[in-house]
């Protein structure tokens, strides 16, 4: 009989999944294509998105990389690897105090559409923290409600509903830890 698997085994389990498809893609398409065009682009563009990027900092690493591309004048997608490394490494630096985790209780709310990564990103994030020895605290709420383009009344309510739902359940934590 299998052994039962914990949160984080098999979270550590599923990330590596995704690590190594991710990988996989980044491989493929260096050696996949035989110059640097549009299509290329496009592809990477898709891959970034794909592996959890979002879509500004997408486009800012694509804007990014043609720029050197251009500048280094590279015409063999293997050689912009490394511009590519060094353009996300670029997107990803924060200003010490982007996220102050450090002396405060601190409540990082997470919002997007169905399978944009949030579930990962948290779990990364939650990591990181315990690592450095955070009590870390989750929930997952779900509204099945589907936010529509055209109606922003509707939309601001169930946002609204949502931010009223988390301050109900960060009111509870908080009476949770006085009790304990």
């Amino acid at each position: 009989m299998s052994e039962k698997k914990g949160f984080f085994k098999r979270l550590a389990q599923g990330l590596s999944k995704t690590r190594d498809n991710i990988a996989s893609s980044f491989d493929s398409i260096f050696s996949g294509f035989s110059g640097i065009d549009e299509d290329f682009y496009e592809e990477l563009e898709e891959i970034l998105i794909m592996s959890d990027m979002g879509i500004d900092t997408t486009m800012n690493i694509i804007e990014d990389l043609k720029k050197k591309v251009k500048e280094n004048k590279i015409k063999e997608p293997e050689e912009c690897r490394q511009l590519l490394i060094d353009s996300i490494k670029d997107q990803m630096r924060l200003e010490d105090s982007a996220y102050d985790f450090i002396d405060k209780k601190s409540v990082v709310l997470v919002i997007g559409v169905n399978g944009v990564g949030k579930t990962t990103s948290v779990g990364k994030l939650a990591a990181s923290l315990k690592g450095q020895v955070k009590k870390v605290y989750y929930w997952q709420l779900r509204r099945h409600s589907v936010l529509e383009r055209s109606n922003s009344s509707k939309n601001g309510q169930i946002v609204l509903g949502l931010i009223s739902s988390v301050k109900q359940r960060v009111q509870i934590l908080r009476l949770l830890y006085m009790m304990r």
